[in-house]
């Protein structure tokens, strides 16, 4: 069962939102001063609809909100559609009438949120934030009402950024399209981000409507279809979530969220197995060849052939205006070590937020979660002579020292002294290589072009890494078309069939616009490792169609959610534990990835990020 809170005006939107989540088996909370208005969104169904009349500016309201919806197991939702549409020009409102209209529109939202985070963060929730289509522009016809409704989406879109384990969505909206674009949104499960409901609609081919009785639930609860649930989950969590909902809590079963599924994939460990002997520890470049010098293992889905090239043959493999995605984002190696007062800890740096402030993840020497010394304000001796400090901010988890937000504070940016001083995430991965080993020739041409990034990779997206500027040149040459992608990844503690948690990723318009133009054309879009697909998919529609988008992701593919964006994959070999190959199977099934590995052993390829590839083709 999922909880919402709808807070703020209960005008015939949302009063239809409401009776539409309810019947879908959603328990309600609902904000209002008058107990009949809702006397019969409940009518028809088992789960409760609780409404408090009080006035949303006040505290102890809001808390009464968030209460009540942690009464009923937690909340999953808040819908934010508070706001008064004065009649005055906004020059024309005197004092007292613009607070009100600040307060109602902008500060009670925001301070309803704040209250609720604790429980978004734990069941990784969403927030809406409900905007009329005449905020979007100047000149609407409720100027006062549409600039201040405006501050509460760049909020909004703010926090987005501050809460990597909380989906954030700013909708402009009118009367007609709210609602099925609303229920659209959590069907497939969509990342933070700016909606407009008409394109929504249009992107779902539905018009200004969608049908009012599906097949099976559009909530984000268990489908029946035996081709999976249509809410972009898999129909698993914890160890394989794909609706949105983080990697980080696997043990999360609430808001009809299922625990692993067993059997689900047709893959056998045992196919996988790849010895350890095998495993590449150096890159090419330390045995005084180019880093391209890899071999290339193809399988194609329609003949089932595998295969056997060199890495330098991959123009020849492609055809004109095959579109190769590739992952443009820098490496920085996260580990550091330093002092929590007396406490000996390792920091290791994920993700840089907008604001300067970093995603770590703490641990003591030991490498279990650091006492409970540690707390907001805690100042980390990360380098003494230096003088680099790292600021404990803020927790992600409510209750445990493992992860935090936190301010890097030095003389020189945070990436810089990664660089220069990090160590890799794993140990014994490169310990002893130059930096260029942990970069791609698209990262290095990403930063010529752009200058210093300042968000970065804790881990190397090691698909694009045999890569050359001869090689580039050579594809294009042959015709195909290289797209940029940035997925930022963090890094992935405890086992590799751990899937990873949440990322920023960035879909220009370019690449999306050019997707879309191939794909329409019969063309093969093939993206260059997994992380090009995980950030693709994330700026999808339902039928494959790309968006330009920016935001975090924790969308995991899994066995019962299919791939709509992408025909191709270049990747890595795969420990047979790892995450990546439900991945890899939803691609390219279980037969043909099985005899590829097959073939892998058979002639011995080597594995690990600095080892030989797998293109998998369609044809």
């Amino acid at each position: 069962m999922r909880t919402a809170v709808i807070a703020g005006s209960l005008d015939a939107p949302t009063l239809e939102l409401a009776r539409r989540l309810h019947g879908r088996g959603w328990s309600l909370v609902l904000d209002t001063a008058d107990a009949g208005a809702v006397d019969g969104v409940g009518a028809s169904a088992r789960t409760p609809v609780t409404a408090l009349a009080g006035d949303v500016r006040d505290e102890s309201h809001q808390t009464a909100l968030v209460e009540a919806a942690r009464g009923l197991g937690g909340l999953d939702l808040l819908v934010s559609n508070a706001g008064v549409r004065p009649p005055l020009a906004l020059c024309d409102q005197p004092p007292d009438a613009f607070r009100r209209l600040l307060d109602v529109t902008v500060l009670a939202p925001l301070g309803l949120l704040r209250t609720a985070l604790p429980l978004l963060r734990e069941s990784r929730g969403v927030v809406a934030a409900v905007s009329p289509h005449t905020g979007a522009e100047p000149g609407g016809p409720h100027g006062g009402y549409d600039a201040v409704k405006a501050a509460l989406d760049r909020l909004a879109a703010e926090i987005a950024i501050e809460e990597p384990l909380v989906r954030v969505w700013t909708v402009d909206s009118d009367d007609h399209t709210q609602v099925p674009a609303l229920l659209e949104l959590l069907e497939h499960g969509a990342p933070s981000g700016h909606y407009d409901t008409a394109e929504i609609l249009r992107g779902a081919g539905a018009g200004t409507s969608l049908p009012t009785g599906p097949t099976g639930p559009t909530d984000g609860t268990n489908s029946t279809d035996p081709a999976g649930p249509t809410d972009g989950t898999n129909g698993t969590n914890g160890t394989d979530p794909t609706d949105g909902t983080s990697a980080s809590a696997p043990d999360t079963q609430r808001g009809g969220r299922r625990p692993p599924a067993r059997g689900s994939t047709g893959l056998s460990r045992g196919n996988f197995s790849l010895p350890a002997n095998l495993k590449a520890n150096v890159p090419p470049e330390e045995h005084g060849v180019d880093r391209g010098d890899v071999r290339l293992l193809v399988g194609r889905k329609a003949s089932g052939e595998v295969t056997h090239h060199h890495f330098s043959e991959l123009p020849r493999l492609l055809r004109p205006l095959d579109v190769l995605v590739v992952n443009t984002s820098a490496t920085a190696p996260p580990k550091v070590d330093g002092r929590a007062g007396s406490e000996p800890v390792t920091l290791r740096f994920s993700t840089r937020l907008d604001d300067g402030r970093w995603v770590v993840e703490l641990s003591s020497a030991e490498g279990g979660t650091p006492a409970g010394t540690c707390v907001p304000g805690t100042v980390v001796a990360v380098d003494d002579h230096a003088r680099v400090r790292v600021v404990l901010d803020h927790r992600l988890e409510p209750g445990s020292n493992r992860l935090w937000l936190a301010r890097f504070l030095a003389s020189g940016p945070a990436t810089e002294y990664l660089r220069r001083r990090g160590r890799p995430f794993h140990e014994g991965a490169g310990d002893c290589h130059p930096p260029s080993a942990q970069q791609t020739v698209f990262a290095e041409a990403a930063e010529v072009a752009s200058g210093t990034p300042t968000h970065q990779s804790a881990e190397l997206p090691s698909a694009a890494r045999p890569f050359t500027d001869q090689l580039v040149t050579a594809l294009v040459t042959r015709g195909v078309v290289i797209a940029p992608i940035e997925l930022h990844t963090r890094p992935t503690p405890g086992a590799p069939s751990r899937p990873p948690g949440p990322e920023l990723f960035a879909v220009p318009p370019a690449t999306a616009h050019l997707i879309n133009h191939v794909r329409a054309s019969g063309g093969r879009i093939i993206a260059v490792g997994t992380t090009a697909v995980r950030a693709l998919e994330s700026a999808a529609d339902p039928r494959g169609g790309v968006r330009a988008a920016r935001g975090w992701t924790d969308l995991v593919i899994g066995p019962r959610r299919a791939i709509r964006t992408v025909s191709g994959l270049l990747t890595g070999l795969h420990q047979a534990e790892a995450s990546h190959l439900r991945l890899l199977e939803v691609l390219a099934g279980a037969e043909l990835l099985t005899a590829c590995y097959a073939q892998a052993r058979a002639e011995r390829y080597l594995w690990g990020e600095f080892g030989d590839v797998n293109l998998l083709l369609p044809d």
